[in-house]
């Protein structure tokens, strides 16, 4: 079942979940930086972006470094990740 985006609740869900480790590339991430984020600054970021569809619920998003989730956006002409790929993903 999903958990729709609450704000602060979700996020420190997904950061608990995740074990504060950014998804994409592994390396520790931390909380409570202001601007501009440093690289390993932690955000949240939407495996299915919400150009393509993808909803603010725990399932499609993860927690991830401001470096991995900056490239991310800059690739967003990428074809979008299956259902299928995000389970294998997160079964890592």
């Amino acid at each position: 079942m999903s958990v729709m985006a609450d704000g602060k609740g979700l996020r420190r869900s997904v950061f608990k979940r995740d074990g504060m480790i950014c998804f994409w590339c592994g390396c520790s991430i931390v909380r409570g930086f202001k601007d501009p984020l440093p690289p390993h600054a932690a955000t949240i970021d939407h495996v299915v972006p919400k150009s393509r569809g993808g909803l603010d619920v725990a399932e499609n998003l993860v927690s991830c470094c401001n470096r991995c989730n900056q490239r991310r956006s800059r690739e967003s002409a990428s074809p979008p990740i299956t259902e299928a790929q995000l389970l294998e993903l997160m079964r890592g």
